[in-house]
């Protein structure tokens, strides 16, 4: 399955776009390529994103610590899930299998 996504990311990178209406047409076209879970990975990889961009510093150290945690957590998410995608969309064997690089990030957010 190849993916004709060029011409949306230069869209977004030449600033004709914002992040959000790029990851909604990537998602489409994921939806569209057959890619489970496009919506999903679109939701949380802006929200991650929005999060960081929008860090509140002044909250209290319990509450930034939990809000530091999620945020790490849903990068670890977006992470696997890329990886996933750009196998389905390019083809061949990654370098590093799928379920290897879970185990990886589920013991970076475990340390949390």
């Amino acid at each position: 399955m190849a993916l004709d996504w060029f011409p949306l990311v230069e869209e977004w990178e030449a600033g004709k776009i914002d992040f959000e209406t790029y990851l909604g047409r990537l998602a489409d076209l994921l939806e569209g390529k057959g890619v489970p879970q496009a919506g999903q990975y679109k939701r949380l990889l802006l929200a991650t994103r929005t999060f960081g961009r929008s860090w509140d510093d002044s909250a209290s150290p319990g509450l930034q610590s939990l809000a530091a945690r999620d945020a790490v957590a849903g990068a670890a998410w977006c992470a696997l899930a890329t990886k996933t995608i750009r196998a389905q969309a390019i083809g061949g064997k990654p370098a590093v299998p799928a379920e290897d690089l879970a185990a990886i990030l589920q013991k970076i957010t475990a340390r949390l």
